[in-house]
């Protein structure tokens, strides 16, 4: 980051005292040396936090998937119980509290379950059992979308990441080759061997 940074800085000021109009001398062969190997080493860092990043892209991938899956597994069994809880009480919902209830169980949501806990919980009478059932498998399922949303954010800033560290590649190999640009063909050759 701040080498890489700095790097750049130094290789356009390099480049920027070599380019004026013909007055500024030309950068020496050893100073374009250390800053090809400056560049160089730079790039290569670079290169390491890419392919780490890649790593951890391609585990946030994996992750993402297992989570899917169990979210989708934690879903189709809260709204199985959601059906039987409503099925089982679906004769009893008719003062305003019920109908509350069925409303709620209607919806699926299981956010808006655990929000009503204790409205479930108090209406349940003796299906309280399943009630509890009912709301474990909500907040496991809340707790896998919260998971899901969390590894779906983390995917993102790889992938910025990822695409950060290509464009500081990009403006090194760029200032490298500039570099190597501003030197007559047997000085590059010279900087070639080494």
């Amino acid at each position: 980051g701040m080498a890489v940074a700095a790097g750049l800085a130094a290789a356009s000021g390099l480049l920027a005292s070599s380019g004026g109009g013909g007055a500024a001398p030309k950068p020496t062969l050893s100073q374009v040396r250390q800053q090809i190997n400056r560049l160089t080493s730079q790039s290569d860092q670079v290169g390491q936090q890419l392919d780490q990043v890649s790593q951890q892209l391609s585990a946030a991938r994996s992750k993402l998937a297992a989570v899917g899956a169990e979210a989708a597994r934690d879903q189709a069994r809260f709204q199985a119980m959601r059906r039987k809880v409503a099925q089982i009480g679906s004769a009893s919902f008719e003062d305003s509290a019920m109908t509350s209830v069925a409303g709620l169980l209607a919806s699926g949501d299981p956010a808006a379950a655990l929000n009503q806990a204790s409205l479930l919980l108090q209406q349940a009478g003796s299906r309280d059992d399943q009630v509890n059932v009912l709301l474990a498998d909500a907040r496991q399922l809340s707790s896998v979308q919260q998971e899901l949303q969390r590894t779906r954010d983390g995917i993102a800033r790889l992938k910025a990441q990822l695409a950060a560290h290509k464009r500081t590649i990009g403006k090194l190999l760029a200032t490298q080759q500039a570099t190597l640009d501003s030197l007559t063909s047997q000085q590059q050759t010279q900087v070639a061997a080494g």
